[in-house]
């Protein structure tokens, strides 16, 4: 059995952290909040948000200083899936089935479930027929390639909500249409 990648942070500071859900995952152009930042924040140490809208870098380093302030960076399990919980009548414990990236599964219990599950977590494609036929770049903002240069391209956009309205104004000059 491997051990689980824990959430080591190499530079403080930087993006290799690991911790933050989509805010770790998502690097679009203009990526940030869609309600006010300080929204965002835990009730016991409140963010100084330097933006009424954070962009991803500022709501990223937020989530990333309160797990290392509060030390729980070493108890954080990265690229790892719950496959199942349950709760022990008997035993009085929460018995969880985990999976990590390399396929490991290992059992876990404890006297305490916290889910900490986003709805925006997994990137989804719209079911549009032709779509796997078409022979241009694919972007999804929840796996941006930031490799891919859009300079002189025409470039549609699918989709609603603060990735379409953040990702247009700061894609606008840079593509032809």
């Amino acid at each position: 059995m491997g051990t689980p990648e824990r959430a080591q942070c190499p530079r403080p500071g930087s993006d290799s952290c690991g911790v933050g859900g989509v805010w770790q995952q998502n690097k679009y152009p203009a990526c940030g909040v869609d309600t006010p930042s300080h929204l965002y924040s835990y009730t016991f140490p409140q963010g100084n948000w330097e933006y009424f809208y954070a962009r991803k870098p500022e709501i990223s380093q937020y989530f990333r200083s309160v797990a290392e302030r509060f030390g729980v960076l070493d108890d954080v399990r990265l690229r790892t899936e719950v496959t199942s919980a349950r709760f022990d009548e008997h035993r009085h414990l929460w018995v969880r089935d985990l999976r990590t990236s390399d396929g490991t599964t290992e059992k876990l219990e404890a006297n305490v479930l916290i889910t900490g599950v986003g709805a925006f977590g997994t990137p989804r494609w719209p079911d549009i027929e032709g779509l796997q036929d078409f022979d241009g770049i694919l972007q999804h903002t929840a796996l941006w390639d930031e490799s891919v240069d859009l300079s002189g391209k025409r470039a549609g956009v699918i989709g609603t909500g603060a990735s379409a309205m953040q990702l247009v104004p700061a894609i606008v000059d840079e593509v032809e249409s």
